[in-house]
């Protein structure tokens, strides 16, 4: 999401933009660029012999001060269009290149309707070879381009015949697309680096270079790159662009890195050079897509597609997500599931291919990326993407969209930067704005973060499932939380968003916690019948007449009336009021023996000082099985303190 802003110049006189050619085979590309910039882009031998430009090629193109833009030329073959996409996808201003001679052809209609697709906004139209026909035949074939450019941008392009043999408009041609160009606006610097590889390969003395243009913010030389989606690092040891050596490479610039300790054969064409820890490769990207008006059917569902963003390419399947199906010439919200990880940020444009025949069907704008595969034909689906491209331009508002999108799911802020094209302070401080708000919640050690609503709304459902859960257990005071926590709705919670939501139970008064970080749901009660009330005076009665033998929970069930379901139910009641006492496994004390025990243990140690559990089961005159639970208890209330075999006061001041 690139903020525009007004053609900027560096130091070195580099103008921040990309001008490209596009055209049919054999309209003179090449040869146009050539007496523009005084270079041949055509540098293969291959490219030279059969005089077919074949991949990507470079030049410098000088305003009248002096001034540097970077030229990129593309093949205009039907067979390399996926090269000519790794160049289109980087041009600012383009210029479309019709032979006079031939009209418009074929790869004049894809790549118009691909510079279409990918948001390019300005450029020039050049009628090239007219000292190969008549006057009359130009004028025809200068017809022929404004009736294909009707109701595109190019519609109100300037025309300029020229004649790269003859030199004839080239003059004007250079004026025209000087005008143009300091008439453009581009991309900011900010936010993290970016630039798609176009060009990787070895040289002499200096070892891998990677060129591209710079999407977005800077590289400085000494600064560490990552290579996505590899993940590998290197460190710049070199800047250059458009033949000078710098210190600095910005967005706009097409540049070359010189990278260290990386074999050039480990990076590629697809691959993108970032600053480390701002950009996730992605497998699912959300997209608005617009199925080409010339496309013979819909696009629909389940139709394999090869996606082109950036320099990369990559086979996927193409979900629509808002209607049925996408009609030529109509745009719908889909995702793209695709086999290898692309590197993608909102704002980017995009172009899908057939995978065979090897056809334009269509493109559009990346909206985000998913964690998951999003179902078809649902509400809220659409309204998270609606939302997100509403806020294509608004950093802050996406932010927070971004996080409302994951629900209950925390977002990790290392993820953010990327997906808003901002810096980690910058996004750091956007986050400060949202969290004092309160419309953010940070969750856990991590940090990580939850919408508000999201929370909010797991709140309430946590109330309502309390409220629930002691109608399934009336005789409980406190409800322990691993039986919120066995539901459906919170079961699937990473931990420290479920912590987050039972400290917000409580914090909001919704719930009241014991102790022992078991929960009450506010206004709880327990109301026992007469029976129940009975039955509960008989268990803890039971647990009187043998203070230090008593019976386990499980024995209790054949001493008195009851069921067992039932008997269980008072047991746990005794326990959250705290008549009864758990010391230890299935060991129960009622409380008054637990206090008149720990009563016994202060008497002594205030007199001898330390104990022993033999001196215990004398004292208490009871077994190892009771005693040794009973002493762990004090041990875990702070009472006392173990040293091998014996017991001692922790804190001299309970003397």
């Amino acid at each position: 999401m690139p903020a525009p802003t007004t053609t900027t110049v560096d130091s070195a006189g580099l103008v921040h933009l990309v001008v490209g050619t596009a055209g049919h085979i054999d309209h003179g590309k090449s040869a146009l660029v050539e007496r523009l910039t005084g270079f041949h882009p055509d540098t293969l031998p291959e490219e030279q012999e059969r005089g077919l430009t074949i991949n990507l090629g470079y030049a410098t193109f000088v305003l009248a001060d002096g001034r540097r833009v970077g030229m990129i030329d593309v093949p205009g073959h039907e067979r390399f269009v996926k090269n000519m996409l790794a160049g289109a996808t980087a041009m600012h201003l383009v210029i479309l290149v019709v032979a006079a001679d031939d009209g418009v052809m074929p790869q004049t209609r894809e790549h118009l309707a691909i510079l279409q697709l990918l948001g390019i906004r300005r450029g020039v139209i050049a009628l090239t070879k007219i000292d190969m026909v008549e006057p009359e035949m130009a004028e025809l074939a200068a017809e022929d381009v404004r009736d294909l450019v009707k109701g595109t941008f190019l519609e109100r392009a300037p025309l300029c015949p020229v004649s790269s043999i003859t030199g004839q408009g080239i003059p004007e041609l250079k004026a025209t697309i000087e005008r143009e160009l300091l008439g453009l606006e581009t991309t900011a610097s900010e936010g993290p680096f970016r630039m798609p590889i176009q060009r990787a390969f070895s040289a002499k003395g200096y070892g891998t270079i990677v060129t591209g243009v710079a999407i977005t913010g800077a590289v400085s030389i000494g600064d560490t790159v990552e290579i996505l989606p590899a993940g590998t690092r290197s460190r710049v040891r070199g800047v250059e662009a458009y033949g000078l050596k710098l210190s600095r490479a910005e967005s706009g610039h097409r540049a070359a890195l010189n990278l260290a300790d990386i074999d050039y054969h480990a990076v590629g064409r697809g691959q993108v050079v970032v600053q480390p820890g701002h950009f996730v490769p992605a497998t699912l990207v959300e997209v608005r897509l617009r199925c080409l008006g010339d496309h013979k059917r819909p696009l629909e569902s389940y139709t394999d597609v090869r996606l082109h963003v950036g320099t990369s390419e990559a086979l996927g399947t193409l979900v629509v997500l808002d209607r049925d199906d996408i009609p030529p010439g109509e745009e719908g919200l889909a995702q793209l599931r695709l086999e290898e990880p692309v590197v993608v940020s909102p704002g980017d444009r995009f172009v899908l291919r057939m995978p065979s025949p090897m056809v334009t069907i269509g493109g559009g704008i990346v909206l985000g990326i998913s964690r998951s595969k999003l179902k078809r034909l649902k509400p809220w689906v659409v309204e998270t993407l609606r939302g997100k491209e509403a806020h294509l331009h608004d950093p802050r508002g996406y932010l927070e969209q971004l996080v409302l999108a994951a629900g209950p799911m925390p977002v990790p802020v290392r993820s953010l930067p990327g997906q808003i094209n901002r810096s980690l302070d910058a996004t750091n401080r956007l986050l400060s704005e949202l969290e004092g708000e309160g419309k953010l919640v940070r969750v856990g050690r991590s940090g990580d973060l939850v919408h508000r609503r999201s929370l909010d709304e797991l709140v309430d459902a946590g109330a309502a499932a309390l409220t629930e859960l002691h109608a399934k257990h009336p005789l409980r005071l406190y409800l322990d939380r691993s039986l919120l926590r066995a539901l459906p709705r919170f079961e699937a919670l990473e931990m420290e968003v479920f912590q987050a939501v039972t400290d917000a139970l409580v914090a909001r008064g919704k719930a009241t916690a014991a102790a022992d970080g078991r929960l009450r749901a506010a206004g709880a009660e327990v109301r026992l019948s007469d029976r129940q009330r009975k039955l509960v005076q008989e268990i803890a009665e039971r647990y009187l007449e043998n203070p230090y033998a008593t019976p386990s929970a499980v024995e209790v069930r054949g001493l008195v009336k009851g069921g067992a379901e039932e008997v269980d139910r008072a047991i746990e009641h005794l326990l959250d009021e705290g008549t009864l006492v758990r010391v230890g496994g299935d060991v129960l004390f009622h409380r008054d023996a637990v206090e008149r025990a720990r009563e016994s243990l202060l008497a002594w140690l205030r007199e001898k000082g330390e104990l022993q559990s033999a001196d215990f089961k004398s004292v208490l005159d009871s077994t190892r099985k009771y005693v040794i639970p009973l002493l762990e208890y004090f041990d875990e209330q702070g009472l006392t303190i173990r040293d091998g075999n014996r017991r001692v006061l922790r804190d001299a001041s309970s003397k």
